[in-house]
């Protein structure tokens, strides 16, 4: 649910269809569209500025309907995130700090991650909301 906006973000949807509700957009990324949906509310008040495909995930799992959305962090917004997250949703199902902050939350086949800036090689990390494909 974007709260801010009053309307879903539908698993599954062809990305095709969800251009309306995305603030900018691109149709020549790798054959799908990419949708920029802006400024949004999630989860009872978090706000992040959601992506799809998200970059890690350029090729979108081989799928043209939404399975993922995504935002890069910067560095001083992920112990904020994970511990809004963490108080709303419980403490993540995966956690590991090697190459730095994962965290991983899990219900059914749907999951958030918070990936850490070493697995981009850059000074960033990551937040990655999606949905597992069968």
């Amino acid at each position: 649910m974007i709260e801010n906006q009053s309307w879903n973000l539908k698993w599954g949807t062809p990305l095709s269809e969800l251009l309306s509700y995305a603030e900018s957009y691109s149709l020549e990324t790798d054959n799908l569209p990419w949708l920029n949906f802006g400024a949004v509310s999630i989860l009872d008040g978090i706000e992040l500025k959601l992506v799809t495909p998200f970059d890690t995930m350029k090729s979108n799992n081989n799928e043209s309907a939404l399975n993922h959305v995504g935002q890069n962090l910067n560095l001083e917004d992920v112990d904020r995130l994970v511990d809004e997250l963490t108080k709303r949703l419980g403490e993540p199902d995966t956690s590991n700090d090697t190459y730095g902050k994962f965290r991983e939350w899990i219900q059914d086949e749907l999951y958030i991650r918070i990936m850490p800036r070493m697995a981009h090689g850059g000074d960033w990390s990551s937040i990655i909301i999606g949905k597992e494909l069968n």
